[in-house]
């Protein structure tokens, strides 16, 4: 809860920025696509980053986490690995 609320403040610091960012490229030329496409763009790209550390850190944790609870949770089954493909969308 606290690392949402600290993106979203983070967000809201960031938006005057942004919006003048915006309004230099629109100054400039750029097409209300343009703006569109990048901003998407982004969001995708700092997404897939996120999505590959955090399978990443479940892989690498996982062994630690059977080892500390004495239990045997795997990614070996088609079902962790098909939840982990459906919560990428």
């Amino acid at each position: 809860m606290i690392a949402l609320l600290n993106y979203i403040n983070l967000s809201t610091a960031k938006a005057t920025e942004r919006a003048k960012e915006v309004a230099v490229r629109k100054t400039i030329g750029a097409r209300p696509f343009q703006l569109i496409r990048q901003f998407l763009g982004e969001s995708l790209f700092l997404m897939a980053l996120a999505w590959l550390i955090a399978i990443g850190l479940v892989l690498t944790g996982i062994p630690l986490f059977n080892r500390a609870l004495s239990t045997h949770l795997s990614l070996g089954d088609w079902g962790g690995w098909l939840f982990l493909a459906c919560s990428f969308q």
